[in-house]
């Protein structure tokens, strides 16, 4: 009798302590599960995600010697990126660029393959300000470059992909300080751009140049200049400028063909005047002189238009027309 109440009672404590083992991982079960959701609520908190993002660029503006500040960043694991009121200065404590509002699209990334295809990217109420100082050789850009130059030719370098680019009231300047400002035209050493819009598509990286679509481009110049837009297939390269089935229009012209800006090398559009050639054929097309007045001060700055049915080639200081109606 006793030895059977023995059996009993030590079957009974067994079933216990399989309970209380039951109990033990349900609930270290329980907390993993709540830690995994509070570490992924973490990692997709707003605040979290600034907050790593600005250590990174304080790191990052420390090796630079420069500032670099962020008010806020999302990440979204379907949707990208989006970084509000990103700033940068250069090395002498002047603006470099500043974007109010970046969203950036991710399709493909893929850290086994070393490959980043974002889909779309939006700039909204962006300034860059590109400036190449009296004792400087280089623009104030360059620093950033060199720094995230790689210095590694032995490892396999990442692929990257850039479908769409949309930028929504830009603007942009450069100046060269080691060159004299031109007045009453278009100036190539001191550019400045406002009410700049841009939407470009299949955008594609080639040896030391782009092709892309530009579906939309407008802006205004310093000069006077009113681009109210231009569509185009666009190639740039060392070689020049390739536009296919180009349309542009002013408040005075209205320009349709293929024209192509011929160059040895990149440095030559900053004398456009004299050292790129131009190749182009213009259909159905109507010039006014105010306008290329902007780009050639010598020529009569009348308010007069020409049409143009034909080619025009040579340099900007020597055009010559043929097949012209």
């Amino acid at each position: 009798m006793i030895a059977a109440l023995n059996v009993f009672l030590l079957g009974l404590s067994k079933v216990k302590i399989i309970k209380k083992r039951r109990i033990i991982r349900v609930s270290l079960a329980v907390i993993l599960l709540l830690l995994v959701s509070l570490g992924i609520s973490v990692t997709k908190s707003t605040g979290f995600q600034t907050y790593l993002i600005q250590q990174y660029l304080k790191s990052l503006a420390k090796k630079l010697h420069t500032t670099i500040t962020i008010e806020s960043v999302k990440v979204s694991f379907f949707n990208g990126v989006t970084l509000n009121k990103l700033y940068v200065e250069d090395l002498h404590q002047d603006t470099l660029a500043f974007i109010n509002e970046l969203n950036v699209g991710v399709k493909q990334f893929s850290f086994k393959e070393k490959k980043i295809i974002v889909d779309d990217v939006n700039l909204k109420d962006v300034y860059f300000n590109l400036k190449k100082y009296k004792q400087d050789t280089t623009l104030n850009l360059a620093f950033i470059i060199d720094h995230f130059k790689s210095t590694d030719t032995t490892s396999s370098k990442w692929e990257f992909g850039l479908n769409n680019v949309e930028i929504e009231k830009g603007r942009f300047n450069y100046n060269n300080e080691h060159a004299e400002p031109l007045v009453g035209q278009v100036d190539y050493q001191h550019i400045g751009v406002r009410n700049l819009n841009l939407k470009t598509s299949d955008i594609e990286f080639i040896p030391e140049g782009i092709n892309c679509n530009i579906n939309e481009l407008s802006l205004v110049e310093k000069s006077g200049f009113d681009l109210k837009n231009l569509t185009t297939e666009f190639n740039i390269s060392p070689k020049g400028i390739i536009t296919q089935n180009l349309h542009i229009k002013t408040n005075l012209s209205d320009i349709n063909g293929n024209v192509t800006f011929i160059t040895n090398e990149y440095a030559d559009m900053a004398e456009f005047v004299e050292k790129v050639n131009i190749k182009s054929y213009f259909e159905k097309s109507e010039v006014n002189f105010s306008d290329i007045c902007h780009f050639v001060p010598a020529l009569d700055c009348i308010n007069k238009s020409v049409k143009i049915d034909g080619e025009v080639k040579g340099r900007i200081s020597n055009l010559k027309g043929r097949k012209l109606a």
